[in-house]
């Protein structure tokens, strides 16, 4: 079985207010320009198992030599 290979752009900025701040987070696939963003870092870690849990690539993501 081959390497499944995934890139992406990460971008994090802070957000909300110096009392209550807040990080964002947007991800970039690198192949298919994609962009899909996030309230919080949470939301970008439970996005990666998820994505990370499957065995197969999606048919948009090339296998990396």
């Amino acid at each position: 079985m081959k390497p499944i290979y995934r890139s992406f752009l990460l971008r994090l900025w802070q957000a909300g207010t110096p009392e209550e701040p807040a990080w964002r987070a947007s991800l970039e696939d690198t192949h298919t320009r994609q962009v899909v963003g996030f309230e919080d870092l949470k939301m970008l870690d439970e996005y990666l198992r998820l994505l990370t849990s499957t065995s197969a690539p999606s048919p948009e993501t090339p296998d990396r030599d």
